[in-house]
């Protein structure tokens, strides 16, 4: 799938979401899918960082790594991002710099189709979609066949009969991703990204938090 036409599907399905769940009462972003860290899926502009048709705008935008999620998923981030951006827009502080998400934003997720659990550094920031949030993604039909691969930068050996250098591929090391219980705020670090555990104490998903 082109990335334009990502974008075009991501931008239709704001527009869905502020049709149905916020009364049109949002300007519309600028939707970007840019590269981030893997344990980042998504973010809102904290300022109107654009200016489209000389008016200045939010930035909502979706983390390349991630595209390949389900199509609740990558929901659930837009609707997530999407409270921040009508936080913002009605002058609301709902998260810190530290991405400390407070009662704010809370009391907006869970009117807008969003089921909030606290995290012990985060606050309110750990979101999974309500029942009004998976009826809406079930209302959609798309899916992603995209995924941004990481890439490494390319060292070279010398050169060949004077020819260009021969590439030299760089080692790497995966650093240790930490995973937290949502509940409790128990860690655990472990080197894979996709690691499936539950807390024994609480019943939660660990989910990563670096």
């Amino acid at each position: 799938m082109e990335m334009s036409s990502i974008i075009k599907i991501l931008e239709k399905t704001f527009d869905k979401i502020n049709s149905e769940l916020y009364n049109n009462e949002l300007k519309k972003p600028i939707i970007t899918v840019q590269t981030g860290r893997r344990t980042v899926l998504g973010w809102c502009s904290a300022s109107e960082r654009w200016i489209n048709e000389k008016k200045k705008v939010y930035e909502i935008n979706i983390v390349a790594e991630n595209l390949n999620r389900t199509k609740e998923g990558i929901i659930e981030t837009l609707l997530h991002e999407v409270v921040h951006l009508y936080n913002s827009q009605h002058g609301v502080d709902d998260c810190n710099s530290q991405q400390y998400h407070n009662k704010h934003f809370k009391e907006v997720a869970e009117a807008h189709g969003l089921t909030v659990q606290k995290m012990r550094n985060r606050g309110f920031a750990y979101t999974t979609l309500n029942e009004v949030g998976k009826k809406f993604a079930d209302s959609l039909d798309f899916n992603f066949d995209a995924v941004r691969m990481s890439c490494e930068p390319i060292e070279t050996t010398g050169t060949e009969n004077g020819k260009d250098p021969l590439p030299k591929a760089k080692k790497t090391y995966d650093k240790p991703v930490t995973y937290e219980c949502p509940c409790c705020g128990r860690r655990v670090r472990f080197h894979n990204y996709k690691l499936n555990i539950i807390c024994g104490d609480c019943g939660e998903k660990f989910v990563p938090i670096n």
